[in-house]
């Protein structure tokens, strides 16, 4: 079975080590694609089926600031119903995702402060699983089905 695209989008600010843990858990479920330098290109991102940000500031908040570039990448896959935030990550490597409510250009021209992000539904993404018999199993997944993270 063929692996759906996942562009990781991931800011200049971003901790690299928050990158390469987010980018190894997609690996496991998803042929991953991103920007790593040279002339840019948004051909592999239009060409991806789901897009994943990582934001300078991977705390649990459900507004984001972001830079211009990452701004770029949410406009340019055009479907945030199949975007997806890095948030709330710990120290023992789990994380979440959230889901774009509502994009918002900040009234400036700063690249760094160029737009706004309000999130909802926060999903954890690679912590321990429930076990299969119980209930919070069928909740469990049911959100991560959508993302096809089983």
């Amino acid at each position: 079975m063929k692996k759906p695209k996942a562009y990781l989008a991931k800011s200049n600010k971003a901790n690299p080590n928050v990158v390469s843990i987010v980018r190894d858990d997609l690996k496991q479920k998803h042929t991953v694609l991103e920007y790593q330098g040279g002339t840019y290109s948004n051909k592999e991102l239009l060409s991806s089926d789901y897009l994943f940000i990582v934001t300078e500031d991977v705390t649990d908040s459900n507004v984001k600031v972001i830079g211009k570039g990452l701004w770029n990448h949410i406009k340019d896959f055009g479907n945030v119903d199949k975007a997806f935030v890095v948030t709330d990550l710990k120290n023992n490597g789990e994380w979440k995702l959230a889901c774009i409510q509502k994009t918002e250009k900040l009234q400036n021209e700063n690249f760094t402060t160029y737009g706004q992000l309000t999130l909802k539904a926060v999903i954890p993404v690679n912590v321990k699983k429930p076990d299969e018999k119980s209930e919070e199993a069928n909740d469990w997944k049911d959100k991560l089905h959508y993302l096809l993270i089983k």
